[in-house]
């Protein structure tokens, strides 16, 4: 059992391991996702195209069929391709790719001139000296980071999750729900390693803990309804995504890092007890919901931590401001070749 000041110190070390471990911090696009009505195959001669098959995944009932379309720096995008039905408001093409440059979606705008957003997954690479860092530091976001727009329900699943210092032999995945059912959408914190190195489980990625570099911080923005790409941010053609994906603006207050204040909820060097959906307990979000459910006035007793140092948010700050430069840079570069 901790007295008060055992208890400081043990959390005060925790956030200090756990922020050093991290060496380097990388905002970018993750995956994206268009729909269009039109293909112009010889629009762009730095494409190639594969032969299309069968559709055996999602869709399938629409999308009869896929294929791929590969860019001249090994890119590459998924093409759904759908048949033409008056009675179902479907789009005929439904594109995803990931990972990919200005440049190479300029080339898929020449051929899919009408293309809409569907969705943008943004991410926050947190990399990690080592496999221990990364378990460390998914254990902080997990404890402090507080979710304003996501209130639904909480889940923590992959390698078993016990906490601070216990590291399971696989990656980890910590998601949190909106309330809306029609339009679901949840924020991930997930360990991972490269994409060479992802292995699957079930239809599942995941990976071995040797393998895991990274944490990421991940938000899906998708154009539906009130959605933030729609109403706020402005993007709803594939063009103007490209022109801007907003980096700044999507960040802006989605996370915090946050502690409780008062006698009636828990405080920052005392254990969070209240499980998610699959029993796992330390996280900020989950000790959050259950005090809204007992009718605590948590607005005011969530306050801002202040173990977190100032840096380490001016890093993410930084981070954030460096993906849209970079994508800036790139999007120049890719016009005038």
């Amino acid at each position: 059992m901790y007295n008060n000041y055992q208890a400081i110190n043990l959390q005060r070390r925790i956030v200090y391991q756990s922020i050093n471990g991290v060496e380097r911090i990388k905002c970018h696009i993750h995956r994206v996702r268009i729909s269009a009505g039109s293909l112009k195959r010889e629009a762009c001669e730095n494409i190639t195209f594969s032969p299309a098959f069968k559709n055996k995944t999602w869709g399938k009932k629409y999308y009869t069929s896929i294929m791929f379309i590969h860019g001249k720096n090994t890119e590459k995008a998924t093409v759904h391709l759908g048949r033409h039905n008056p009675n179902i408001p479907m789009p005929l093409y439904f594109i995803e790719t990931s990972h990919s440059s200005p440049s190479f979606l300029l080339d898929l705008l020449s051929m899919f001139g009408s293309a809409k957003m569907s969705s943008v997954e943004y991410a926050l690479d947190f990399y990690c000296k080592s496999p221990e860092a990364a378990n460390a530091l998914f254990y902080l976001l997990r404890r402090y980071c507080y979710f304003p727009r996501w209130s639904g329900k909480i889940l923590t699943y992959g390698g078993e999750y016990v906490g601070w210092g216990d590291v399971p032999a696989e990656n980890q995945v910590y998601k949190v729900f909106n309330k809306s059912k029609k339009r679901r959408n949840a924020v991930k914190v997930y360990e991972r390693g490269p994409d060479a190195k992802k292995r699957i489980k079930c239809s599942k990625p995941y990976w071995k803990r040797k393998d895991i570099d990274r944490v990421r911080l991940e938000f899906t923005e998708k154009n539906k309804g009130n959605s933030c790409l729609l109403s706020r941010l402005g993007i709803r053609e594939f063009q103007g995504f490209i022109k801007s994906p907003r980096f700044i603006r999507v960040f802006r207050n989605k996370f915090e890092f946050a502690v409780f204040t008062g006698k009636s909820l828990p405080n920052e060097f005392d254990d969070y007890n209240s499980p998610d959906k699959y029993g796992c307990c330390e996280s900020f979000q989950a000790e959050y919901k259950a005090a809204k459910l007992k009718g605590i006035n948590t607005s005011r007793s969530k306050v801002k931590s202040q173990l977190i140092p100032k840096s380490f948010l001016k890093r993410i700050q930084k981070a954030i401001r460096s993906g849209e430069k970079r994508w800036q840079r790139d999007l120049r570069k890719a016009c005038y070749q």
